[in-house]
């Protein structure tokens, strides 16, 4: 137990280190404040992405595509208002970011209770490597239907990157990529889900403890820890996480994908082909070896048959025999340089350039093109 807990203020150790890095970069590249706009619209709309935990003195900002589902997941949990005993694996994603207490909203405070807050609680937030945030982005909300598809449909078509005629799930991740340079680097709006992350509310934040994706497990237990608050409070009598929460996407993604393939925006996209990507998705995600076929081709005719409780049955089971994590997540960076080395020329500067204040900010080398050229081609995922 001692060493256990070593451990754990050693990490503690380095998402401080990390917090302070952060603060000397912001220093350092003050000047990067003038490219973007001060404003109370743009501080108020930062604002709305902070969870507050007042009995363990937390103030969260949710990022979205690092993990913010499983974080608010966590705030539920740890709020007043769950008098049910709930644990994180009691509550879906889609659960999490719909009717939140205002307990834990930010905003619900009055503006000197923000003030104390933000002097004095414990802040935190989670950062990950800009291309494979990006990359995520892709898989998530345009590989597969999503309710973000409508509204990233109307950005594009306004901004003359898409053809009203053309389906938005069908448009390629050499597209997206394109779209989110060309509106990155002339300051075009651009969806929350996809644009890098702001220079400006970063160093406003002000972290005191800050993670990173690459290590989220052994991070977020030891923010956990610094506040006192123990594993199975959250998790009950789970004690393997990341399967746990790994199951868990299987059965959320799935149920989120078929209700939306009840609507009229994916009616350009076939019900059969909807659901064999999002097997696809279980597989670039590393849930599922990519060995493992859809299972469902005989009924390519009859894909309505094809029911949800049906489809996360055999993921499940095909998720116990795809061998151990280490195996399967290397198929994430397996699809992510597929995707990027399939990037034209053109298309990788721009990225660069557009994300060159995220990799200074965050610490990452990002050297997304020393890794396309260790891409050695096989099964191709797309």
């Amino acid at each position: 137990m001692a060493q256990e807990k070593n451990s754990t203020e050693f990490i503690l150790q380095r998402l401080q280190t990390r917090a302070l890095n952060m603060k000397v970069a912001c220093r350092n590249n003050a000047f990067m404040f003038y490219n973007e706009t001060e404003n109370s619209s743009a501080i108020s709309s930062q604002e709305k992405s902070f969870l507050v935990n007042r009995e363990h003195r937390l103030l969260y900002w949710a990022i979205p595509k690092i993990a913010s589902s499983f974080w608010k997941r966590i705030f539920r949990v740890l709020d007043s208002s769950n008098k049910d005993g709930q644990t994180i694996f009691n509550i879906t994603n889609m659960e999490a970011h719909l009717n939140v207490p205002q307990s834990m909203v930010f905003l619900s405070y009055s503006r000197p209770e923000q003030e104390v807050m933000l002097a004095s609680y414990s802040k935190f937030f989670f950062v990950r490597e800009p291309y494979s945030r990006l990359f995520s982005a892709y898989v998530d909300k345009l590989l597969i239907p999503n309710g973000l598809g409508k509204t990233l449909k109307k950005e594009m078509v306004k901004s003359g990157f898409l053809d009203t005629s053309r389906c938005i799930w069908n448009v390629s991740f050499a597209e997206l990529c394109h779209y989110v340079a060309n509106a990155t680097l002339s300051g075009r709006p651009i969806d929350y889900h996809l644009k890098p992350i702001s220079f400006q509310e970063t160093c406003r934040f002000n972290a005191s403890l800050l993670g990173h994706l690459e290590t989220f497990t052994e991070d977020s237990r030891a923010i956990l820890f610094s506040s006192n608050i123990s594993i199975s409070k959250i998790s009950g009598h789970v004690l393997d996480l990341d399967s746990e929460n790994e199951l868990g996407y299987i059965n959320d993604i799935t149920a989120r994908t078929m209700e939306v393939l009840n609507t009229r925006e994916t009616q350009c996209l076939g019900r059969f082909e909807a659901l064999l990507r999002l097997w696809k998705v279980f597989q670039i995600r590393g849930f599922i070896s990519k060995t493992i076929s859809f299972p469902f081709y005989q009924r390519i005719d009859k894909p309505e048959s094809i029911k949800s409780n049906e489809l996360v049955y055999v993921a499940t089971q095909a998720y116990s025999i795809s061998g151990p994590a280490e195996v399967r997540h290397r198929q994430r960076e397996e699809a992510m340089l597929e995707a990027y080395a399939g990037l034209p020329e053109e298309t990788l500067v721009m990225l660069e350039h557009s994300m060159s204040s995220d990799c200074t900010l965050l610490n990452y080398p990002c050297d997304i093109r020393k890794r396309i050229k260790l891409y050695i081609a096989g099964d191709e995922f797309f």
